[in-house]
């Protein structure tokens, strides 16, 4: 492969994930949610109970309904009444 060929896989993946074409999940539970996910955004105003991330001390967090949060998540737990997208890296 040569190297414009590798940049440009590298800057489709990054859009697709960027765009949410790699799907993902909603969490609207207290539960955990495990996956590999690339960003979060709150569908309405969400505090994060627990996460496993890049980021560190998300717990107690809360964002606001719109915001999204990049980063590297593999588990994510929210407060009642809470609602998030996660979407796959």
């Amino acid at each position: 492969m040569n190297t414009n060929n590798a940049i440009l896989r590298t800057i489709e993946h990054n859009s697709e994930r960027s765009l949410g074409r790699r799907g993902g999940t909603r969490i609207t539970t207290t539960a955990a949610v495990t996956g590999n996910f690339g960003a979060i955004k709150a569908l309405k105003d969400t505090t994060i109970s627990a996460a496993t991330s890049n980021i560190t001390n998300l717990a107690g967090a809360v964002l606001l309904a719109g915001d999204v949060l990049p980063g590297v998540f593999t588990s994510i737990a929210i407060a009642s009444g809470g609602d998030l997208v996660a979407y796959n890296a």
